[in-house]
């Protein structure tokens, strides 16, 4: 007994299978965690090594190189970048996706403490951290008002938000940037230390030995065991003040005799600003797998509980919050997955005209959705716009199976006057295998996609897996509750007349007579349609190339530099200026700036700010982002001192483009000087790229520093070494935390340094005084030079050689320029492919020296990577469609007939995209993949029934022209259901529509021509195949077998012979 039985027969039990679908799958949606993008394992560790005191070039040869040969010897490594900067040393470690990094970072710790003996003893053990896209904060809390100062602020943060704030289920770290922590400064004078003939050493010695409590042991007395504590911390500022340094000759020194105390803060190094008012930030970083959404939702209502613990007149506002967005797009798919329901029911409503058949159909779609969220549920996915997003693009596919059932069991109530069980049973049985078979050849297409590598493949994986579980799900639906229903909604009354309107049977009978003709005209009809498939190959060559679509939110960064070694107060009065720039612009709603910090690294800088734009709602603006951001920038780089600009895209960052920008060039050497001057005459020659803006290069050679060089035999005389004696320059310049001080639980750092007095000038610095073994007190000029010099900031190494990179944004849409379906529309836009083949022009004249050489890489590289897999991967998904129809026809040839569709629907998908503006990106080259299985379920249902007909002793002609007007209605129906659940998608904007609409439009492109050419093209392709397979085993029936046989075998084939072309 098939389903198709079982469920006419035992319509309870079918009732009840489908609601057990229906209730796991809402089960199901309410438990699946909410998100942007799918969750990103990316198979990338890094290799952190501390070096205190220690520059870049000392870091390299020291630590970097040696961990970079150490970690190539891993299994499995695709790429090894590296940054070496003062005190630190990064190793980036790349594998190839699907790499076990819990056994690659066991590998790393082996291959690291194999080379643990020749790296510094001073240097820390080298760390080993995960890169997860999670580490970027989910949102960005400004707290500001009441006329407090940042310190004062940054105070209130930490006393009553940031702890309850990290308590709060699923936040895995608070991060507060713009204020300044409390600290006990201890402002040493250098003379009256001098006269005291102590060092700096010896004050921050006596500091942290004095200020101690300890346990020493327990004393027992009698019944009681007393635990003995020595009490030394200090209670009181005056109790620092009087600390003991030193006694000679009953004279006793105190700290209060060679130093000031002083209650306030660390010094400024970070400043922030909400609307440019002071602020401090605080940055939320969710748990790895956390719920976007409602992580975001508890942070704000235990916001809304803290405000009323707030001093007055104290504001809590939101600098950002990822969850906007990800909310918005959400609810746009949402809407677009409606809307495709409605008006894919319409069609079904304007073919049928009948409201029972259009509500058994019309079921199947919220049937077949809800059920997918069970899979996608053990699967261990989440909601996010791209498994949405594939439930949109199923909205018209999952009801081409019940289509095709319910059309054909009308067919047997109107033609063959079946009552409505038979009907329902024979109908469904008897498209069950075409049914099954175009399912498969949809699902089919996925399973290279879910196989590739890569960024790419990761994300699509997900669309891939939804509209895999919901045409599975429609499949069963289908063949389960349509026939069940049919049998009991589907009256015979309403089969006294026809189904069909009179519009229709007119398409049918001029649709037959078009069979007819192009059967007679085989020669022209294929002529024709393959002139149109090669228009497209000139299509495909001058179309825009990408990687993947920018999503562009109201939310942004903008992020600039001033010269090098410019001061945090210069910064300052230069990044007040940017944001009156920026208040002024009407689009933007708020600003918050952040000064001194970068906002790609967790670096300080204080030649550097950032800034979060917050704009208006699409629907309240005419501007679109990059307008707004190209408009800012003009205005940004005509104030004096702004040398770089930069737009950083804050959704590129979640998926882990780095700093969000999507060319980069890489130029390679050995010397770094010869680097700086290579990448600045890149830089020089860039700049003149039509659409290429924010160029920038990583390498900062020049930076101003005080070089101090010491005679080792002079550092030998006197007892002294390197290590002691930067450390005590490091507490006379930058200052020691020597102990801590404990109020009321509260632990304030104590901070030893000279007093600025002492520390203002060159020359100062070389009369910092030193206690040494040999000779007593002495000064830093006497065992070292100070010279003025300049020397890099940072060295970067791509795969263990030296390099520097040049970073650019590019003009995809210019001022005054809009988005559209409209060619004239694509002449405003650059594509990436363009803009770097101009990059490789401009620089292919550049000079470069032996050795020297240049990649690119950045999005340009992903984007070639991803052509590769999706060719490939399109290969396979023909092969695999094509096996699938094999065994379904259990033929070679039909198949081969119906695969005829599948360039014709390429054509279309290149047009479409074309005409539309777009750019041929992985997100069009998906829907690409898409068509392969999807335009063939036409040809499998128009050849499935010339193969019945001719099984029955029909002529191939006349099959052909029979099958071509009885599955017109339901080739129609399946297709236009499909177009039209898609249009919302096309064309509704809303946040992420940037990466759903080329998708969309690829499939609504190749849909419409590769529909249209198949009911053309498939009969004649069928006609001419049938014509030369009837040849060959003519010919081969000759060569195989003895005379007689032959003309018996010719004269049966008289009695009923092909039509003569």
């Amino acid at each position: 007994m098939s389903l198709a039985d079982f469920s006419v027969r035992r319509p309870v039990a079918a009732m009840m299978l489908v609601l057990v679908l229906i209730v796991l799958g809402a089960a199901s949606f309410f438990r699946i965690p909410v998100d942007l993008l799918p969750e990103l394992k990316f198979p990338v560790a890094v290799v952190f090594t501390e070096y205190e005191g220690v520059g870049p070039e000392e870091i390299e040869n020291s630590l970097t190189k040696p961990i970079e040969g150490a970690v190539s010897r891993v299994d499995g490594v695709k790429e090894i970048n590296s940054i070496s900067e003062r005190d630190l040393s990064m190793v980036v470690i790349e594998f190839d996706w699907g790499t076990n990094m819990d056994l690659a970072a066991q590998d790393i710790r082996e291959k690291l403490d194999q080379i643990a003996d020749f790296l510094p003893e001073e240097a820390e053990r080298p760390s080993i951290e995960r890169y997860d896209p999670s580490d970027i904060p989910l949102m960005g809390v400004g707290v500001s008002g009441g006329g407090n100062t940042p310190y004062q602020l940054d105070e209130m943060a930490e006393d009553y938000l940031e702890d309850p704030i990290a308590a709060v289920e699923g936040v895995a770290a608070v991060m507060i940037f713009g204020g300044a922590a409390r600290e006990i400064h201890v402002a040493v004078d250098q003379d009256k230390l001098t006269a005291a003939g102590l060092g700096l050493d010896a004050v921050v010695g006596c500091l942290n030995r004095e200020n101690l409590n300890l346990s020493v042991g327990n004393l027992k007395e009698g019944h009681k065991d007393y635990l003995v504590r020595a009490l030394g911390e200090f209670e009181s500022l005056s109790e620092i003040e009087n600390a003991v340094l030193c006694a000679n000759n009953e004279k006793i020194i105190r700290l209060r005799d060679i130093a000031k105390v002083y209650d306030t803060h660390e010094e400024d190094t970070v400043l922030s600003r909400d609307n440019e008012h002071p602020s401090v930030m605080m940055m939320i970083v969710k748990q790895s797998g956390g719920n976007s959404v409602q992580i975001s939702k508890r942070v704000w209502d235990k916001l809304d509980e803290l405000k009323a613990h707030l001093p007055p007149g104290v504001e809590i506002t939101k600098n950002f919050d990822s969850a906007d967005f990800i909310n918005r797009a959400i609810a746009d798919v949402w809407d677009n997955l409606w809307q495709g329901s409605v008006l894919a029911v319409i069609v079904l409503f304007l073919f049928l005209r009948h409201f029972r058949p259009v509500i058994i159909i019309a079921v199947a779609i919220p049937i077949s959705l809800l059920s997918s969220f069970l899979p996608m549920f053990f699967s261990g996915m989440t909601i996010n716009m791209i498994s949405l997003g594939g439930l949109a693009l199923a909205v018209g596919m999952v009801v081409d199976n019940s289509i095709v059932v319910i059309e054909n069991i009308f067919r047997h109530i109107d033609e063959e006057r079946e009552d409505r069980l038979t009907a329902s049973s024979r109908g469904a049985n008897e498209v069950v295998g075409a049914i099954t078979g175009s399912t498969l050849t949809t699902v089919a297409v996925f399973i290279p996609i879910m196989f590739t590598t890569g960024l790419a493949a990761r994300i699509f994986t997900d669309l891939a897996l939804t509209v895999t579980f919901s045409l599975l799900s429609s499949l069963f639906v289908a063949v389960t509750l349509v026939p069940m229903m049919g049998s009991k909604l589907l009256a015979f009354k309403e089969s006294g007349t026809t189904t069909e309107s009179w519009y229709f049977t007119y398409v049918k009978r001029n649709y037959r007579r078009l069979i007819g003709w192009i059967l007679d005209h085989k020669i022209i009809t294929i002529g024709l349609a393959n002139l149109m498939w090669i228009s497209s190959i000139y299509i495909l060559i001058i179309i825009g190339k990408e990687f993947m679509p920018t999503a562009n939110d109201e939310t942004f960064m903008i992020e600039v530099e001033l010269p090098r070694g410019t001061r945090l107060e210069e910064t300052d009065k230069v990044s007040r200026q940017i944001e009156r720039v920026i208040l002024a612009t009407p689009e933007v709603k708020t600003e918050h700036a952040v000064i001194g910090h970068s906002s790609t690294s967790d670096s300080e800088d204080s030649k550097q700010a950032f800034f979060i734009i917050n704009l208006a709602d699409q629907s309240e603006r005419q501007r679109t982002v990059e307008q707004v951001n190209d408009s800012i920038r003009r205005e940004v780089l005509r104030i004096p001192g702004v040398v770089k600009y930069s737009f950083v895209n804050l959704q590129s960052r979640s998926v882990g483009a780095g700093e969000g920008k999507p060319i980069e060039i890489t130029i390679f050497g050995s010397d770094l000087e010869t680097l700086s001057d290579l990448s600045q005459e890149a830089v020089r020659r860039m700049q003149n790229i039509d659409g290429l803006v924010d160029v920038e290069e990583t390498f900062t050679f020049g930076s101003p520093e005080l070089q101090i060089q010491f005679d080792r035999e002079r550092l030998a005389q006197l007892g002294l070494d390197v290590a002691r004696v930067s450390k005590i320059l490091e507490t006379a310049v930058k200052g020691t935390v020597a102990s801590k001080y404990d109020e009321k639980g509260e632990e304030i750092d104590i901070r030893v340094r000279l007093s600025e007095k002492d520390r203002d000038s060159f020359e100062d610095i070389g009369l910092i005084p030193l206690i040494t073994p040999a000779r007593g007190l002495i000064h830093l000029s006497d065992l070292a030079s100070v010279d003025v010099g300049s020397g890099p900031v940072r060295i970067f190494r791509d795969n263990q050689k030296r390099s520097v990179s040049i970073l650019a944004n590019y003009l995809e849409q210019r001022e005054g320029s809009d988005s559209g379906f409209f060619l004239s529309k694509s002449l405003a836009r650059r594509d990436l492919d363009s803009v770097v083949r101009d990059i490789q022009r401009s620089l292919s004249s550049m000079h470069l020296p032996l050795g020297y050489f240049v990649e690119y890489g950045g999005s340009y590289e992903d984007m070639k990577e991803s052509q590769g897999q999706l060719a490939l991967a399109l290969l396979l998904a023909i092969v695999l469609v094509y096996m699938i129809m094999a065994a379904l026809f259990e033929s070679l040839i039909h198949p081969f007939t119906i695969m005829f569709s599948v360039p014709f629907a390429f054509t279309g998908s290149i047009w479409a995209i074309y005409l539309a503006g777009m750019t041929l990106s992985v997100n069009s080259g998906i829907g690409v993949i898409m068509l392969a299985g999807i335009i063939v379920n036409n040809g499998i249902v128009l050849i499935d029934y010339v193969t019945q007909l001719r099984g029955k002793g029909m002529p191939v002609r006349e099959a052909l022209i029979e099958a071509g007007g009885t599955r017109l209605r339901p080739i129609l129906m399946t297709t236009l259901t499909t177009i039209l659940g898609l249009i919302p998608m096309a064309v509704m904007g809303g946040s992420g529509a940037e990466m759903r609409r080329p998708l969309a439009v690829s499939l609504m492109g190749g849909l419409v021509f590769g529909s249209i050419l198949t009911l053309i093209v498939i009969p004649t392709a069928y006609y001419v195949n049938d014509l030369f397979a009837h040849k060959v085993y003519i010919t081969f029936l000759r060569l195989l077998h003895p005379q007689e046989l032959v003309e018996k075998k010719e004269k049966a084939e008289a009695d009923n012979p092909p039509a003569v072309p």
